[in-house]
C-alpha cells in the first residue's frame, strides 16, 4: 500500500499515554511492519517509531484530545487505537472492509452508559479501536462526536466519549460495520471470543504476550472471566444441573477469596496508617 494510503494513528496526551502508544506501536512495527504510524501529541514521540507526528498544542486532558485529532489523520485509510492495545496478529481486513464502509467498531460491552436519542438496540460502541475512511461522511460523524462531547462534558466533567458517538452515529448518514469482539477483546470484564483467533486487545495488562497465549490457545468459542469473582451467577451461569452445582461451589469460593483479599487489604492499609 501507498505510504499515506492506510495507517495505524494513536493519541496520546501526557507522558504515560505516550509510553502506553510506544510499546503499541512497537508491538506494530513486529507484527505489520510494512504500515505506516502515525501519532497526535502534545509531548515529541520517539521518530524511529511514527512515521507522522501531529503536535497537540493545548490539551484538555480529557476525551477532546482524543476525538478532534482523529480529523487529522494522514492516512486515507486509517485505523485507530487507544493507547492500551495490542496487536495479536496482523489486521489488514480492517483496512479493506473501509472500502466497503464508512467506519468499523465494535460494540461496547457495556451496552449503555447513559441516556441516549439513540433506541437501545443501537447501543454504544467502544472507542478504542475505530476504523474509518477520510471521507466527508465519517469527519461529519467525528465532529458532531466532538461538538456533542464537548457540550455534555460542561456540565458532567466525568462525561464518557462512548455515548456521544452513539447519538453522532445516529443521526448521521454513515455505512457502519459492527466489528466482532475479536477485534476489541475488552478482557477487563467477562468477554466472549468465538472461534478463531482474538485480533486485538484492549486493556491494561503486565504481560500481553501471556495474555495473548492463554487467549488462543483454543480456536473454538470460549469465555473469558479475569476475576474468580466474575464467576459467580450474577456474571457466569452453566444451565444444567452439574453446571448450577459447579457454579455455587465457584461462587463461594469467589466470595471467600473476595472477603479474604478485603480483609489483607484492610489490614495492610491499617498498617501503612500507622506508620
Amino acid at each position: 500500500m501507498n505510504e499515506l494510503s492506510a495507517g495505524f494513528y494513536f493519541i496520546a496526551t501526557g507522558s504515560k499515554f505516550l509510553n502506553e502508544a510506544c510499546r503499541s506501536a512497537e508491538r506494530i512495527r513486529s507484527v505489520m511492519p510494512g504500515f505506516s504510524i502515525a501519532i497526535a501529541s502534545d509531548l515529541s514521540p520517539p521518530k524511529d517509531l511514527f512515521d507522522h507526528y501531529l503536535a497537540i498544542a493545548n490539551p484538555q486532558f480529557n476525551f477532546s484530545d482524543k476525538i478532534r485529532p482523529l480529523l487529522s489523520t494522514p492516512f486515507q485509510k486509517t485505523v485507530f487505537l487507544d493507547t492500551d492495545t495490542w496487536l495479536c496478529t496482523p489486521v489488514t481486513e480492517l483496512f479493506e472492509v473501509l472500502n466497503r464502509y464508512d467506519m468499523a467498531l465494535a460494540r461496547a460491552p457495556m451496552r449503555e452508559t447513559a441516556a441516549s436519542i439513540a433506541p437501545a438496540c443501537f447501543s454504544e460502541l467502544n472507542t478504542g479501536v475505530i476504523a474509518y475512511q477520510r471521507n466527508e461522511v465519517s469527519f461529519s460523524v467525528i465532529s458532531r462526536w466532538a461538538s456533542i462531547y464537548e457540550d455534555r462534558v460542561l456540565a458532567n466533567p466525568e462525561e464518557n466519549d462512548q455515548p456521544a458517538l452513539r447519538d453522532a452515529l445516529w443521526l448521521s448518514q454513515a455505512s457502519l460495520l459492527l466489528l466482532p469482539s475479536e477485534y476489541n477483546f475488552r478482557f477487563i470484564m467477562p468477554s466472549f471470543a468465538g472461534r478463531g483467533t482474538v485480533k486485538i486487545l484492549h486493556g491494561r495488562h503486565d504481560n500481553y504476550p501471556s495474555l495473548e497465549r492463554l487467549l488462543n490457545k483454543s480456536r473454538s468459542p470460549r469465555v473469558f472471566l479475569p476475576r474468580l469473582r466474575d464467576s459467580v451467577s450474577r456474571h457466569f451461569v452453566i444451565h444444567s444441573l452439574p453446571g448450577l452445582l459447579m457454579g455455587y461451589w465457584i461462587g463461594w469460593v469467589a466470595w471467600i477469596a473476595g472477603f479474604i483479599g478485603k480483609t489483607v487489604d484492610g489490614v495492610r492499609w491499617r498498617f501503612r496508617k500507622k506508620g
